[in-house]
């Protein structure tokens, strides 16, 4: 008998359980057929029943078997489309790789396979390397050939990333980055390859390298101070020109200034300064920018611009702070030397403005002092007072000639000057000024250049500087004078700035006497300071040097310490032109005195008067016009012949050049004379070109004046003077 538990089993029954179950009902038919008549009635009906059970697991199990056979056919049929596919996928991959690809035996290296961007790569054709080896190829250099990928897959089975040089069939030299895996292929060990190629990345490192090398030797380069910094104050980056010292900049990597400032002990606001400025550019996340004074370790002040801006990650939040800082130093002392040169053209208009009116005055003083000094020859003691009248007016004169030159309303003919001769010539005017207790020294080479200025304001500057050289050294000392050639580019300090490229004559006058504090030297330019006691300096003399220097496109600076002397430093810009003397073509005057007409005309009574009165007095027939729109209607409507013009530069209205030349043309012949306590600037090279008989300075005196009409109506009679 079978147990039919086994036989109720649901999965798929193998051809040895159906034998076993065809062997049972085959035993239980002979049991059967064997007994016959002598079985039982119940006994058959038994057995008959088996063999159905037999029979009906026989069949469900045959089906169950059918249905398994069929599912494998199906999964079969699945795989084998499968393979097919992937290796339709595996060629299609194989042939288009943007990499090469190849297939070798491992014991001899055979080539298989390869794929078209090998072919491509190297420039085979596939019959050329099929079967062939490398080393057959030559393709590797090296003399060990494909040894060295053998050994690193004999090591780990595989080679990830390494970089090797193949040659190509012309002979050029390619980069690649191999990849290699040992693999079964026809029951064959291969080494299946892939290789990048890396010359487009080399490239493009070797580029990146070139930029960054570029770009680390750029911030080197720089005069700007650059540093990155992250939301705590700490440096990331500091440039060269931040901090020279290389083992310092790294020192500050991952620190802060309040580190820096500990290490060197210095003040921490410093670092709280930058630490606030970084702070805002992150809070505010905008730039910012602030003026800083710098300190330096050797007490050097400087100034800075610094510049901070954030920036910011892909979602808007601040990563990094970059700071950029511009020093600032030398534009500062350009600031200043600006606010000084606006200061000093303001107080220079004044002082012109104030110095024409005070020179109108002085004209009429001189003139009358000198009208009725002869009338006082009988009463000595009133004579003696205008004596000193014209005494004090003269004085009175120089110091408005002072102010003039400073407000460079001083009519001033430029011509080349020649150093050497000109300051050689007061030498001993010099020696006189200083005294015998301090020493001359001169060293003014024949060979310096000429510069385009007036011999005679030149002396001015030398004995100003002179005669404060002097009140220094109250015990005696040394004063040198000197002159040489520099270079813009060359050999001018780097604080004397200049206005142009190019040599400059270099004037230097320096003295061994008690030398000026920082204060003074910043005021010693300024009109009207003086360091002297009073009533012994009228704080004009630098002034004047500063305004005649400037006014001839030079520079002038100051050298000085206390208890070191003081040395002044004149640059002037060198020509090169034969010195020119200029020596006005005088004729002896034995007469002031004349019959001639002469048309004056002067906008300020009290000189009108007076300059009438001189000429009247010197027997010439005088018409007097206070204004230049007046004299241009008389000498319209005069009849009579009128031989010189006596007119006043500056008026209201209608100016004493604008008269000449509407004159000049109305009356041809006309002979003209300019009297100016200051020029504007539009009359300043007007009068400059005047040759000396045609221009006379306030104030004069009457004999000068009248020297002044009889010469220039004397000089080249019959001939039309030059206007």
């Amino acid at each position: 008998m079978v147990d039919n538990e086994d036989s109720q089993q649901n999965g798929p029954v193998g051809s040895a359980d159906l034998l076993h179950q065809v062997g049972e009902l085959q035993s239980v038919l002979k049991h059967f057929s064997g007994a016959g008549e002598a079985l039982a009635e119940g006994t058959t009906a038994e057995l008959l029943c088996q063999a159905i059970g037999v029979c009906a697991r026989l069949d469900e199990d045959i089906r169950r078997f059918t249905e398994h056979v069929d599912s494998l056919r199906e999964q079969l049929a699945d795989s084998e489309e499968r393979f097919k596919h992937a290796d339709d996928l595996f060629q299609l991959a194989y042939e288009n790789s943007p990499f090469s690809m190849a297939l070798a035996t491992l014991d001899e290296g055979r080539f298989v396979d390869v794929n078209s961007v090998f072919l491509t790569r190297l420039g085979y054709s596939r019959g050329e390397v099929i079967g062939k080896t490398s080393a057959e190829l030559a393709i590797f250099p090296e003399s060990e050939g494909r040894r060295w990928l053998v050994e690193g897959l004999a090591k780990s089975g595989q080679v990830n990333a390494v970089e090797m040089i193949a040659r190509r069939k012309n002979g050029e030299y390619i980069r690649g980055r191999i990849y290699a895996r040992v693999v079964i292929y026809r029951g064959q060990k291969c080494i299946l390859s892939l290789t990048q190629n890396i010359e487009e990345i080399r490239r493009a490192e070797e580029e990146a390298q070139r930029l960054r090398r570029f770009y680390e030797q750029l911030l080197q380069d720089l005069p700007a101070q650059i540093a990155i910094f992250d939301t705590e104050y700490r440096y990331l980056y500091v440039s060269p020109g931040t901090v020279k010292n290389p083992q310092t900049r790294e020192w500050l990597l991952d620190r802060t200034d309040f580190d820096y400032c500990e290490l060197r002990g210095i003040d921490r606001s410093l670092a709280a300064r930058r630490a606030a400025w970084i702070s805002a550019a992150i809070t505010r996340q905008e730039i910012v920018s602030a003026e800083e004074r710098f300190v330096s370790s050797d007490g050097e002040i400087r100034y800075y611009i610094r510049t901070y801006t954030p920036i910011f990650d892909s979602s808007g939040k601040v990563m990094h702070v970059i700071a950029y800082g511009h020093d600032i130093t030398e534009y500062k002392q350009l600031e200043d030397q600006l606010r000084h040169s606006q200061k000093m053209e303001a107080v220079g208009r004044l002082a012109g403005g104030v110095a024409h009116d005070f020179n109108n005055l002085l004209t009429a003083m001189m003139g009358i002092a000198e009208y009725i000094l002869p009338q006082a020859e009988d009463n000595p003691t009133l004579a003696a007072g205008i004596v000193e009248i014209q005494t004090t007016a003269r004085r009175a004169a120089e110091l408005t000639r002072q102010l003039l030159t400073f407000s460079r309303r001083q009519p001033t003919k430029y011509v080349p000057v020649d150093v050497a001769q000109t300051i050689g010539s007061i030498g001993s005017m010099l020696r006189r000024i200083i005294g015998e207790t301090i020493a001359l020294r001169m060293s003014i080479p024949e060979t310096i250049p000429r510069f385009m200025g007036d011999p005679g304001q030149l002396e001015q500057i030398i004995v100003n500087l002179a005669v404060n050289a002097r009140d220094a050294m109250t015990h005696g000392g040394e004063l040198t004078v000197m002159a040489t050639t520099v270079s813009h580019e060359e050999d001018a300090p780097s604080d004397h700035a200049l206005p142009r490229h190019g040599d400059y004559v270099r004037l230097a006058v320096r003295d061994t006497g008690i030398g000026m504090d920082e204060e003074t030297k910043l005021r010693v330019f300024e009109p009207f300071f003086t360091t002297k006691s009073e009533g012994k300096g009228t704080g004009l003399g630098l002034s004047t040097v500063y305004a005649i220097v400037e006014r001839w496109g030079g520079r002038v600076y100051v050298e000085s310490a206390v208890g070191a002397g003081t040395t002044f430093y004149i640059y002037l810009p060198a020509v090169e032109a034969p010195a020119e003397r200029i020596e006005a073509v005088r004729k002896v005057v034995s007469e002031t005195t004349g019959v001639e007409t002469i048309l004056v005309v002067e906008d300020e009574n009290t000189v009108r008067d007076v300059v009438c009165r001189i000429l009247r007095h010197s027997g010439y027939t005088v018409l007097e016009a206070c204004s230049g729109e007046e004299a241009f209607k008389m000498a319209k409507h005069y009849t009579g012949n009128i031989d010189i013009l006596v007119s006043d530069m500056v008026m209201p209205g209608m100016s004493g050049r604008e008269l000449a030349e509407i004159l000049g043309k109305q009356r041809p012949g006309l002979r003209m004379l300019f009297m100016s306590g200051h020029c504007e600037d539009e009359d300043a090279d007007f009068v400059a070109e005047l040759e000396s008989p045609r221009f006379i300075q306030k104030p004069f005196t009457a004999s000068e004046l009248a020297t002044k009409v009889r010469e220039l109506l004397d000089v080249n009679k019959g001939e039309q003077p030059a206007q």
